[in-house]
């Protein structure tokens, strides 16, 4: 370990730059476990990160595992994601950004100081409560100084902790609250700071100095802002990860995006948040925002799924289990986007030899041994083309998780039940060999089709540009490749088939659809009391589903949502989610409508365009939709398909959507519920006779 520590001090620059941070307290985790994730995004495109336990030694008092780079890269050890044996999990960090007014009265401490590139690994070894890492915070940042401008996650089986460090010397601590969740960029996020509070620690002079300097700035309650005192001011980049984090979290506090308004660090989520939730949010890349680059948003808006990443972990810390299994390190290698999570508990005494390999020859090159760089060049390939390349990849790895879930909890289970960390360590080094093997075949398969389906226009060939289908590898089941399916979409729709047995064979109405109509009618959503009063009159089965895109509406009414009754009108309003080209989504929404109709050949079908996105006529994500809107205007019939555009209802006499309508100009408010419900009344009416 000593010399994992030298090479870090002697570091000469910041590695991670550009990270998203998560967290989910024990009571409202889907398993009940704290959840600590961050995407590791490095400016080095070679840079390569590993896996392995750092034993007990001179330096180390309690053994650890950690995903560290390769120390020939040649910026230090970078510890990233650590769990020891003592029950402690440590992420850092999340790179924030400093006022240079405040930095110019304490400068970070350069090459003497401590920071990412050893400091979670040093609190790893040497602590084993939060309690003991923040005396150990404390101690060595007023002894050596700080290198940079960081944030730190950590948790033991008692409590959590978020720590910003500001300067060369001050920062701040906050006890992190079991009932709530969190995502931020990279910005500072603490605001009223209260240092009386048992729930914080902090530096000596966090207050005394700004205020000293006339640069302290105080809240409407009176207390320290932190945020408004040290960082710079929000952005986009970093600002809109934060409120995307946020909306998927809890998509009725989100509200509209602003630039320069502040989000909250801690809120409450609508609903329990799964480890593969948050894996999920660190492949996103803003799908179905304005932002979303794969639909025409800005360029310059960092994404939380990015080529930059070259690590990215989720930590779950279980307090229900002794100390030595507790900790959990969920780890992929390259973007998380088209690698695989695989777990490492604390336990682990050994893993897979191209995993944990740190004796690499400088100059740092491409080494084909490396796992890093095995899942990094899958990355680069399906990343040239994600409809085509990506998406099978995507839903491999995505396939291979949900296996993985469900056996490491019965093997972790057994692990504890006989107290012998074999079991956990053979599991872990064997699906590290699995997950390997996969990567390279599916480079190679992949590969080929790139080959097969090498196509450009002008060449004189009369070649076109795009293959006839998207690649999916070898063994990926009936799953769509777009597919991915969130924790809690099984469980919704064991809901909904008992309500269909339930039903005495008969509804009304059906509604299918994705969040806008998912909080129509369930989950505390804002349409709730609109839903209720419709329920009055009709029996209503809402189908709609918070997340889904056409595809996985298509899958589910094939699978017995449409099957054990009758319907009188089916109502669908679908296609916000799909990242697709318009036409792509247009085949969607038809094949759905075709499916619906097959299935409930007595029913009538409402088609609904997609309901306005954006506040401007002529925003990108609006006019993608006004394309898929007279795509799909035809396949009404004024028989059996009726055609339903009310979105001007929901628009300003000049195009525009307010506040009033949306909550994020794309979700509706209850007034948009209510404008909703009457614009559709006539129809529910003449159908249904009612």
């Amino acid at each position: 370990m000593k010399k994992y520590i030298a090479v870090a001090v002697v570091a000469s620059a910041s590695l991670a730059f550009a990270c998203t941070g998560m967290y989910a307290g024990k009571n409202v985790s889907a398993d009940g476990t704290v959840l600590i994730g961050r995407t590791v995004d490095t400016p080095p495109w070679t840079c390569c990160f590993r896996a392995t336990r750092i034993p007990r030694g001179e330096d180390v008092k309690y053994a650890y595992v950690c995903t560290p780079a390769v120390t020939a890269v040649g910026k230090g050890f970078y510890p990233s994601a650590c769990a020891n044996e003592a029950g402690l999990v440590i992420s850092g960090t999340v790179t924030g950004h400093t006022r240079k007014e405040m930095l110019d009265i304490d400068p970070k401490t350069n090459r003497k100081g401590v920071g990412e590139f050893n400091l979670s690994g040093l609190v790893a070894g040497n602590c084993a409560t939060a309690r003991e890492a923040l005396d150990y915070f404390a101690k060595v940042i007023a002894e050596r100084g700080h290198f940079g401008a960081e944030i730190y996650m950590f948790a033991d089986r008692d409590e959590a902790w978020y720590l910003e460090a500001y300067t060369g010397h001050q920062w701040a601590a906050v006890k992190m609250p079991e009932d709530k969740v969190a995502c931020f960029g990279n910005q500072f996020m603490i605001r009223s700071f209260d240092p009386d509070s048992p729930d914080v620690r902090h530096s000596p002079e966090l207050i005394s100095m700004p205020e000293k300097h006339g640069l302290l700035v105080r809240g409407a309650d009176g207390l320290p802002d932190l945020c408004l005192t040290y960082a710079t001011s929000l952005g986009d980049y970093s600002n809109f990860r934060t409120w995307f984090g946020h909306k998927t979290f809890s998509p009725f506090t989100a509200g509209v995006y602003e630039t320069k308004r502040p989000m909250p660090l801690f809120y409450s989520p609508a609903r329990k948040v799964s480890i593969d939730d948050m894996f999920e949010l660190m492949r996103s890349r803003f799908e179905g925002t304005d932002m979303c680059p794969d639909e025409g948003g800005s360029p310059k808006v960092r994404t939380i799924g990015t080529t930059k990443q070259a690590t990215s972990h989720v930590i779950s810390l279980d307090h229900r289990l002794p100390a030595k299994f507790a900790g959990t390190v969920w780890f992929s290698l390259a973007n998380a986007e088209h690698s695989v999570f695989l777990p490492m508990n604390a336990a682990v005494t050994e893993t897979d030899e191209a995993f944990s390999q740190d004796d690499v020859e400088k100059p740092f090159s491409y080494n084909p041994a490396l796992a890093g760089h095995a899942f990094r060049r899958l990355c680069a390939l399906a990343e040239q083309n994600r409809r085509f390349y990506g998406r099978g990849v995507r839903a491999w790895w995505r396939a291979r998780e949900r296996e993985l879930i469900a056996s490491y909890s019965r093997v972790l289970a057994e692990a504890v039940a006989k107290d012998n960390a074999s079991i956990v360590t053979d599991f872990a080094k064997c699906e590290q060999t699995r997950a390997l093997k996969d990567a390279r075949r599916i480079f190679d398969e992949l590969m080929w089709y790139v080959m097969e389906n090498n196509r450009i226009e002008g060449d004189g060939s009369g070649a076109t540009t795009l293959p006839e289908k998207p690649f999916r590898p070898k063994g990926l089941g009936d799953d769509d490749p777009a597919d991915a399916v969130y924790s809690w979409w099984p469980s919704r729709a064991a809901r909904k088939r008992k309500e269909i047995a339930e039903s005495g064979g008969k509804f009304d109405l059906v509604f299918i659809g994705d969040s806008i109509t998912h909080y129509f009618g369930d989950d505390n959503g804002r349409g709730i009391p609109v839903f209720r009063e419709l329920q009055k009159t009709y029996s209503i089965l809402n189908l709609g589903y918070s997340g889904q895109k056409t595809e996985n509406m298509i899958w589910r009414m094939t699978h017995g949502e449409l099957d054990g009754y009758e319907a009188k009108a089916v109502m669908i309003m679908a296609g916000t989610n799909n990242g697709n080209p318009a036409p792509d989504v247009a085949r969607g929404i038809r094949r759905l409508v075709e499916v619906v109709r097959e299935r409930q050949p007595k029913a009538k079908v409402l088609l609904l365009p997609v309901f306005p996105r954006g506040e401007k006529p002529d925003s990108p994500i609006r006019c993608k939709y006004e394309k898929v809107k007279t795509m799909i205007r035809g396949l009404a019939d004024g028989k059996n398909v009726i055609w339903c555009d009310i979105n001007d209802r929901f628009l300003e006499s000049d195009g525009t959507a307010t506040k009033e309508v949306f909550t994020d100009f794309c979700h509706l408010t209850e007034k948009g519920y209510r404008i909703w419900r009457d614009a559709m009344l006539p129809y529910f009416r003449e159908i249904c006779g009612k």
